[in-house]
């Protein structure tokens, strides 16, 4: 299932009770013949909002919406896009309105939570609960008022309700969905869920909640949220990525900062992070937690790039690839993933000429190289090389979704459609920033050869495993668009509307595998528009056996082992005129994986790759300074190992025997006559380690989000004074999470027009976009 939340900042101002008037939305019906001689049907609806804000797709049967709009309204369908309910209407009377500004859905999406207001109230003074599976709406009723709520990731009548105004903080939590609540503590800064039911918060110490950046660190008991045990104190920042919690301290006299690890999220056993340098960043971003690994951007001394660090096991990052580029518009990390396939990553860096280039990586970071592979035309041609260089696909990794004024098409791919892959782009020397010089490509086989499938770029969608792409200009406004039913060999024009040209902001068809049909966000003025597309007449019989094929998944090269193993999907033939029925994608994994290679490594803790070093793993600098790496531990018994440099990638499932062996040598333990010297290298090691630890991170200051369109409509009209809500989600589409904090020589980084605050530095929890 597919959900999304957004984190809201709400700041200065005040909303105007009767600003709205509510307008009933008409559904308009167009159809579009097909070459097969059906019809696609088509319905159009226009909402009273200017732009959408937040969506939540979901439900026990996919076909749950709901769309937070940008005037406090919200929409519903429960038939997957074809029609909408305005809820505003529903469950309040022209003498009692309710606005909402936050739709949270459960775990499993079998409820929604609507956090809004009624006329004439506080905002976070009302809360309905919406039943997906009995259509119903219930009010709660209580005392408390709540800034945010977030549901539990996994048990569905678990929610935490939080609320922040002036200075003024408190924590609420609940088991049943609000019928009761528990009080959790007040002055709470951050907090967030364990994997079971225990909770993890910071709290201000002192009177005055002003030091954000010494606060305490507590976990609350799942089986009594009344037993809050501290677990560290002077802390600067939390964050849950997945399975890992991660949090900042500030130590000792001189403010150093550090950063702790746990896996699991109920544990309270941290580790410190360890890095093989002295970072000196500016910006610090968990990207991604990933088959045991970590993902973590840091930026050095240039603010539009980065380096890119994996940590292995105890979280020991080591240096994956240089000069990672950032988006400058939307300030996303240009790095994401090739949805569903195990190990497979696309990053946007710079090169010697200081131009982007796109890499690609099939071993999980562990080694980079550029999209080299054929591309071609709609005709099957090899598109010609204009550069005196080498040429390359180069795409655009990120974008902001459901926004206007967006001019790329994102990388985009589908766990409901394995290998298959849209991006825009162009095929050169390097990236280009120009519209007019930007094209839509389209691959097959998870990026290893690519297509280019229209000159321009566009915004598109899969569907029904691939059975379905539809797409449409960015811009400028269109009443046109293109599908595909055979995987871009023919790209069919549609005219989709007679009621004059729409901004396509985006198009997307749910979390269901076998959807045959898609949603298209578009605004017209003022206005927002849905089209609802049903492809449903085009195959009308399911496919057979012999109308599907198996792929295998090979890296650029032609390699059939990825991670270690062969991957081989079933998937319909691409000409075949049927359906696939499948709620799943039909994958298979050969078993007993495949002799380990240079792939599957990648450099251990405290040894790099550079181009001098020809890509071997080598000591880095500081390390040789300050530590002897072939020492034994001080607390050495029988046998010791020393590194040769490199680990196994994590997630991979090579086998040693029978394949390329570099894993560490194993010494025997010196007598204790024979130790000093090597317990001094240890000594060092345990320096450095703590020594680049710390100054590998900078404060923790202020929440803010990166849309600055969703941000800025609440703050110019909802008012919770100087303590915004404090905990981030999802944001449409998104997949990557960050946690980043900026420290710019104490000078306060406003970013996005964030509110101006009295401290020193600002930090930033969003999600980044996979579409």
């Amino acid at each position: 299932m597919w959900k999304t939340n957004i984190l809201y900042l709400i700041s200065i101002g005040f909303m105007l009770w009767t600003q709205h008037t509510l307008v009933s939305s008409q559904a308009l019906h167009a159809f579009c013949q097909t070459d097969m001689g059906t019809f696609v049907n088509i319905t159009e609806t226009q909402l009273e909002a200017t732009s959408v804000e937040d969506m939540f797709w979901g439900g026990p049967t996919n076909q749950t919406i709901f769309l937070l709009m940008n005037n406090f309204k919200v929409y519903k369908s429960v038939d997957g896009g074809y029609s909408w309910v305005d809820i505003n209407s529903i469950i309040g009377t022209p003498a009692n309105q309710s606005y909402f500004y936050q739709v949270e859905p459960n775990c499993d999406g079998s409820l929604i939570y609507l956090l809004g207001w009624q006329q004439g109230k506080l905002p976070g003074t009302s809360l309905w609960i919406y039943d997906v599976i009995q259509d119903n709406f219930t009010q709660k009723q209580y005392t408390n008022t709540y800034t945010l709520i977030q549901a539990h990731p996994v048990y569905s009548a678990l929610a935490l309700g939080y609320y922040a105004n002036g200075k003024t903080s408190a924590l609420y939590a609940t088991d049943d969905v609000f019928d009761t609540v528990a009080f959790i503590n007040d002055k709470v800064w951050q907090y967030d869920f364990g994997h079971d039911t225990s909770i993890f918060y910071t709290r201000f110490k002192g009177s005055v909640n002003t030091d954000y950046y010494h606060s305490e660190l507590y976990k609350v008991a799942p089986d009594n949220w009344n037993n809050s045990t501290k677990i560290d104190t002077n802390v600067a920042g939390l964050l849950a990525v997945d399975d890992v919690l991660f949090y900042v301290t500030m130590e000792g006299a001189s403010n150093k900062l550090q950063l702790w690890a746990s896996r699991g999220l109920g544990s309270s056993s941290f580790l410190p992070a360890s890095f093989p340098s002295d970072l000196a960043l500016s910006k610090f971003t968990i990207i991604e937690v990933s088959l045991g690994s970590v993902f973590m951007h840091v930026t050095h001394d240039l603010s539009d790039r980065g380096n890119i660090y994996v940590s292995g096991d105890h979280f020991r990052f080591s240096l994956a690839l240089e000069g990672n580029s950032i988006n400058p518009t939307t300030g996303a990390i240009e790095l994401t993933k090739f949805t569903g396939i195990n190990g497979v990553y696309i990053a946007n860096v710079y090169d010697d000429n200081d131009d982007i280039i796109t890499m690609v990586s099939y071993d999980n970071g562990a080694e980079w190289m550029p999209i080299s592979g054929s591309v071609t035309d709609s005709h099957n041609n090899l598109l010609p090389c204009n550069s005196n260089a080498t040429c390359q696909l180069n795409l655009h990794l990120t974008r902001k979704l459901l926004n206007p004024e967006e001019v790329w098409g994102p990388i985009h791919s589908r766990q409901s459609a394995l290998g298959l892959t849209l991006a825009s782009g162009n095929y050169g020397a390097s990236l280009l920033n120009k519209e007019d010089e930007a094209q839509t490509f389209f691959s097959r086989n998870a990026g290893k050869t690519w297509t280019q499938i229209a000159n321009q770029t566009l915004t598109y969608e899969i569907t029904d495993h691939g059975g379905f792409i539809l797409s449409a200009y960015n811009t400028p406004a269109t009443s046109s668009a293109w599908y595909t039913w055979n995987e871009a060999l023919t790209m069919l024009p549609c005219s989709f509307t007679n009621n004059g040209d729409v901004h396509v902001n985006l198009i997307y068809s749910g979390p269901s595998f076998n959807s045959q049909s898609f949603v298209m966000f578009a605004q017209r003025g003022t206005k927002t528009v849905m089209f609802h597309w049903d492809f449903s007449s085009l195959h009308e019989q399911a496919c057979t056996e012999n109308q599907y094929e198996t792929w295998s998944v090979t890296d650029a090269v032609g390699g059939k082992c990825i991670l270690g193993q062969e991957i081989v999907v079933k998937r319909r033939i691409q000409t075949a005129e049927c359906y696939n029925p499948s709620i799943f994608e039909q994958v298979s994994y050969l078993q007993g994986g495949c002799p380990c290679a240079s792939e599957d490594y990648e450099c251990d803790y405290c040894f790099e790759a550079h181009a001098s070093s020809k890509g071997q793993c080598t000591l880095a600098p500081e390390c040789d300074m300050l530590m002897n790496v072939t020492a034994p531990p001080e607390d050495c018994d029988g046998s010791y190992n020393i590194s040769r440099g490199y680990r196994l990638v994590p997630g991979t499932q090579c086998t040693v025997n029978g394949g390329l062996n570099l894993l560490p040598l194993s010494h025997a333990c010196p007598s204790p006559s024979s130790s000093d010297d090597g317990n001094k290298g240890r000594g060092a090691l345990i320096a450095a380690i703590v020594i680049l630890g710390v100054i590998a991170l900078v404060v923790l200051g202020f929440f803010i989000l990166r849309d600055e369109k969703s941000r800025k409509w609440i703050q110019d009209k909802v008012s919770w004074g100087k303590y915004a809500p404090l905990k981030g989600s999802t944001g449409i589409g998104s997949s990557n999470n960050e946690f980043v904090f900026e420290d710019d020589n104490n000078v306060v980084d406003v970013e996005e027009d964030a509110p101006e605050l009295s401290d020193s530095s600002i930090v930033k929890i969003t999600e980044q976009d996979s579409k």
